[in-house]
């Protein structure tokens, strides 16, 4: 790993452009995740948005973006790392989630999205009102137990990188086909759609997923 003050410790997950890892920085002993994208296949509009728009989100219920670096291969966005994996995983492994605990992580995707989608951040031109995240699913949903006396999890979201400002001037199919909305979906001439409302209906495949396991 190019930056010293990280230690590699493992992989955590894959992807078509990079990959998630597990690494401990030495100036502070926690573990964070590193997101290490590929820079031969980057789309550099998609990853300053990206970088933009989670940098300027701190919440609870959205993992907290920490700083970037490059390596020779790679450009680096360091997170904090979220010790339970996620919301897929677990409801794969669960088969499905009783509505009890659906609701406990639904109320929480909510809270942070809500948050997302208010959040005001004024650039040179003009004040832009809300990050759409445009990929929301339980892939891109961790969950973490920050303290071992706690029975449920707290959710959080990641994976900014089909995010966007100023939401309703959005024209591409960004996203997972089957949490996609159907005005994304048929949006094949690439006319306008509200991103945000876009987000609202892939939380609400997101809780179907919850309570029926597929």
């Amino acid at each position: 790993m190019a930056s010293a003050r990280y230690a590699y410790v493992k992989d955590l997950g894959e992807g078509s452009f990079g990959k998630v890892v597990l690494a401990t920085d030495r100036e502070t002993g926690e573990q964070v995740a590193i997101k290490k994208l590929t820079r031969q296949y980057l789309d550099t509009r998609l990853l300053e948005a990206e970088v933009v728009n989670h940098s300027s989100l701190y919440h609870p219920h959205v993992i907290r973006f920490r700083e970037v670096f490059l390596s020779p291969n790679n450009f680096n966005i360091v997170m904090d790392y979220a010790s339970g994996g996620s919301l897929f995983s677990y409801v794969r492994s669960k088969g499905r989630l009783k509505e009890p605990f659906a609701r406990w992580c639904f109320q929480q995707l909510v809270l942070g999205v809500d948050y997302c989608h208010k959040k005001a951040r004024r650039s040179a031109r003009r004040a832009c009102f809300g990050v759409a995240n445009r990929d929301l699913k339980l892939e891109n949903t961790l969950l973490d137990w920050p303290h071992p006396s706690l029975s449920k999890p707290i959710v959080k979201i990641c994976d900014f990188g089909y995010s966007k400002h100023d939401s309703r001037s959005a024209r591409t199919q960004a996203g997972t086909f089957c949490y996609m909305a159907p005005e994304v979906l048929r949006n094949a001439n690439r006319s306008k759609y509200d991103a945000k409302k876009a987000d609202i209906w892939s939380c609400g495949v997101a809780l179907y997923v919850m309570l029926v396991g597929r």
